[in-house]
């Protein structure tokens, strides 16, 4: 496979907080630098394969939870970690959750008056799509996905299509402090007489603009490798560039990366077989961190291998520009 052929739309980040701290969090595998632990999360997406169990109306939004909102309706608190399941706006990261739940705008919590209330101007002035997304969907069962508690990402088993929405609510710890981000299932149950909805975090929509902050939630650094069940005795995996002038390499040959095994700048050799920190030129099988061998996931331990990571092992901007 090429370096742009990771797997989209199944593998996501639940937060700008998780993507800022990705990388260091990764930094000393296979000791994860992570001070938090999610306990709980719920998963939903939009309901196409007609369940009638676990289904709900939710209201996605693209900053519940997010230190630096995109829209400039929503104002942040200053907390840098994602929160937004308090009413009390100096514990939430942002506004957005405080003004939803309040009574002044409970009409966003209906489900026949929740957009015309989201993008009325007087009121939240969101954008449809590009701030939120409505969607009836369906929770998914634990077996449907796996998460990762200390790195903060989900991956989904099957891949997402264009059109549908994925919505979480999570709930971590952080030294002893409880955080919420979005509402579970529980939290509010439905209303029969009046249809309500559920505020989830929202980390795809149904559109792709690459200039939004969601954008950046979906991981390019997972590729599958169209197996399952992998046995490390059986598993070899390298990576090679393509010379335009003298075929497939093991490493770059230019700059201070020239004669470097590829799999060793990219992160994935950094260990012995004892897992000590001294590479040995062969991949670093750890399970849970840069291989799922259930599902025949290798997952980069940076966020951007291809991109800015590698751009970062040159001596010189300058000097990466032909190779990223």
């Amino acid at each position: 496979m090429t370096a742009d052929q990771y797997d989209e739309n199944r593998n996501f980040l639940l937060a700008q907080y998780f993507r800022d701290n990705y990388n260091q969090a990764l930094s000393s595998i296979p000791i994860i630098n992570s001070a938090v632990t999610i306990n709980k999360i719920e998963v939903w997406v939009t309901n196409k394969t007609g369940a009638t169990v676990d289904v709900r109306d939710i209201v996605a939004f693209q900053d519940m939870g997010e230190a630096k909102p995109y829209s400039p309706a929503i104002q942040g608190s200053g907390n840098t970690l994602p929160y937004a399941n308090n009413l009390n706006p100096v514990l939430n990261s942002n506004d957005l959750y405080t003004r939803l739940a309040s009574k002044t705008y409970s009409k966003a919590r209906y489900l026949d008056f929740s957009i015309q209330e989201l993008t009325d101007p007087t009121k939240f002035n969101l954008v449809p799509v590009q701030d939120f997304e409505k969607t009836y969907a369906r929770k998914l069962t634990s077996a449907e996905f796996v998460f990762d508690p200390r790195i903060g990402y989900v991956m989904l088993n099957q891949q997402l299509n264009p059109d549908e929405v994925l919505g979480v609510a999570y709930q971590y710890t952080v030294n002893g402090q409880v955080y919420q981000v979005g509402e579970f299932a529980t939290d509010v149950p439905p209303n029969v007489d009046t249809p309500n909805v559920l505020f989830l975090k929202m980390l795809k929509s149904t559109s792709t603009r690459t200039n939004l902050p969601i954008w950046d939630l979906m991981m390019k650094n997972v590729y599958s490798l169209g197996a399952y069940q992998i046995n490390p005795e059986d598993f070899f995996l390298d990576i090679y560039y393509l010379d335009p002038g003298g075929g497939e390499k093991r490493y770059i040959p230019a700059d201070n990366l020239n004669g470097i095994p590829l799999i060793r700048v990219l992160g994935l050799d950094r260990l012995n077989n004892n897992l000590d920190p001294q590479p040995d030129g062969v991949f670093d099988f750890i399970p849970g961190i840069t291989i799922n061998p259930a599902n025949g996931k290798v997952i980069f331990p940076v966020l951007e291998p291809f991109g800015k990571d590698l751009s970062k092992q040159f001596s010189t901007p300058a000097a990466s520009q032909p190779y990223v």
